[in-house]
């Protein structure tokens, strides 16, 4: 029995325009978070791998340090073996007291790091290769290693890449003057009149400091008038006998922590009595033989004059017999301790003041000698960057970083200037940034003039980055023939200006997605892509 049901007609549903739409919408957005979760997992990949190898390198260095110390240990060892057997009736306490004396007297070398060779150490190779060749070869061989010798020196060696040091200090031996101990203040006690008789000696000055005699005044009260703090401070960089450097270093510290509270110590009559004045800085670079240019746009009411001065009283103190490299010990802690007063004392430097000192150990840093105590040089600058003021400090670092672009015009030197500015804290983090998007607006108005003009400071930095990178007329989208180590620097200093902050990227997605679309196709365009990132 069969039932002939009519067929049941198909109801087709209409779909919705509006819902069809936001489905799309929330495709599209979904895909842009996973492409934008993609580059922020990418970027915290290779801040983890860098904090790895910094580790790592840390740990290298400390191994190295403790092998050396090991050595020096056996050394000494074998030297009081060998006093022992000379001194056989030494006892405790004299052996106790030698230790002290050894341990005071410990010796620092930074002439190591700064040898290099030179055309006499390539003669006496060429002269031994040749030796070498006459004893064991025949006279064809010979003949040989000479054409070959022969041919090499009088070929002109021409350097690939562009040398990105930049020198803040001549080159070779320094006669770097003593510190001097001047007195500007009326009513000179006793302790002031001991200081000024054994700070005349170098002998006197290793004496006073080794004892501490000044910690102890200090405690008791002692009142350490201005010009004491620029003495230690000289004694610091310029000394000859690094432990005695040491000793002024530590007694500076001690000056600077003892006595009075907190609230003491941010007294603006205090800040000036203890801070380290910026022209006593400057007069120890001139006393290094710093390159006068290096020091352009300086504090002080008559550069030129108070240079010209400077030179003269170092002068008078020069001694061929003496003449020294580059003490690296005692500038890492010279810089260290300026750091220190910027912090501390703040607000007895005026704005312009500390720019110029940030500006300068940012120079400091493209020096081969200054590069030596880059860790130093980082973390006085982010002590600098916290004695600005909370209301003006942005400003301030734009500032900073269009004097770096006006003294560092070359982009090779000027990505190398990121390196001094660890990531260590929200103004460091920002001036890093800054430095990298000015030297951006640089390149970008180099070769397109005019064109910074229409970039808007009041957007994000993103969004600023954006407009620069996507200029049809700029660097990155003109690709029939780039540099591609140019390339490199652009794209370290793009990378630096847009940073690690997650917030930021997520919120300005748009612009740094197109900025990746772009980067994808000059990948592709070089050979270094070969799939979608």
């Amino acid at each position: 029995m069969s039932f002939n049901l009519p067929k049941r007609a198909k109801r087709l549903r209409q779909r919705d325009p509006e819902e069809e739409e936001a489905k799309k919408l929330a495709k599209k957005s979904q895909a842009q978070d996973t492409e934008v979760q993609g580059i922020l997992d990418r970027k915290k990949q290779r801040r983890e791998m860098d904090k790895e190898l910094e580790r790592m390198s840390a740990l290298l260095k400390q191994d190295m340090f403790n092998t050396a110390s090991d050595d020096i240990r056996t050394l000494d060892d074998h030297d009081d073996d060998d006093d022992d057997d000379s001194k056989p009736n030494k006892n405790e306490d004299d052996m106790m007291f030698d230790t002290m004396i050894n341990v005071h007297k410990s010796t620092f070398n930074d002439d190591f790091m700064l040898d290099t060779s030179n055309e006499s150490d390539d003669e006496n190779g060429a002269e031994a290769l040749r030796e070498a060749a006459r004893i064991f070869l025949g006279e064809d061989a010979q003949e040989n290693i000479d054409m070959a010798i022969s041919e090499a020196n009088n070929t002109e060696v021409v350097e690939t890449t562009e040398q990105w040091h930049q020198s803040f200090f001549r080159p070779g031996s320094k006669n770097i003057r003593q510190p001097r101990l001047i007195s500007r203040e009326e009513g000179i006690g006793e302790k002031e009149m001991l200081l000024s008789e054994m700070s005349a000696t170098a002998s006197g000055r290793t004496s006073l400091l080794q004892l501490g005699s000044m910690k102890d005044w200090h405690k008791s009260g002692w009142k350490c008038p201005s010009y004491v703090y620029q003495w230690l401070f000289e004694v610091v960089a310029l000394e000859l006998d690094k432990n005695a450097a040491k000793n002024a270093l530590s007694t500076l510290f001690a000056l600077w922590s003892l006595p009075g509270s907190k609230v003491e110590t941010q007294l603006p009559y205090i800040c000036k009595q203890r801070y380290i004045q910026v022209s006593t800085f400057k007069s120890i670079l001139l006393a290094y033989d710093a390159l006068p240019a290096a020091l352009i746009e300086g504090v002080l009411s008559d550069p030129d004059s108070q240079d010209a001065e400077i030179h003269a009283k170092n002068a008078e103190n020069y001694d061929g017999e003496h003449a020294r490299h580059l003490p690296v010990s005692q500038l890492g802690w010279m810089i260290e301790a300026l750091g220190f007063s910027v912090r501390l004392w703040s607000k007895a430097y005026t704005a312009y003041e500390i720019r110029y000192i940030v500006r300068l150990l940012v120079q400091l840093s493209l020096d081969e000698t200054g590069y030596l105590v880059l860790h130093e040089i980082q973390i006085a600058i982010d002590n600098c960057l916290a004695g600005m003021k909370g209301a003006t400090w942005e400003t301030e670092l734009k500032t900073v970083a269009s004097d770096i672009c006006d003294i560092v015009t070359s982009t090779k030197r000027q990505v190398h200037t990121l390196d001094c500015v660890r990531m260590i804290s929200p103004r460091s983090h920002y001036f890093r940034r800054i430095i990298a998007v000015t030297c951006l607006e640089r390149s970008l108005d180099q070769e397109v003039p005019g064109s910074v003009d229409y970039i808007s400071t009041d957007q994000s930095l993103i969004c600023q980055i954006h407009q620069i990178f996507m200029n049809k007329d700029g660097f990155f989208m003109k690709r029939g023939n780039m540099d591609f180590e140019e390339c490199f620097v652009r794209l370290s200093m793009l990378d630096a200006a847009i940073s690690v902050y997650d917030d930021e990227i997520r919120r300005d997605s748009q612009p740094v997605l197109e900025i990746a679309d772009e980067l994808h196709r000059i990948g592709l365009s070089i050979g270094t892509f070969k799939e979608r990132f």
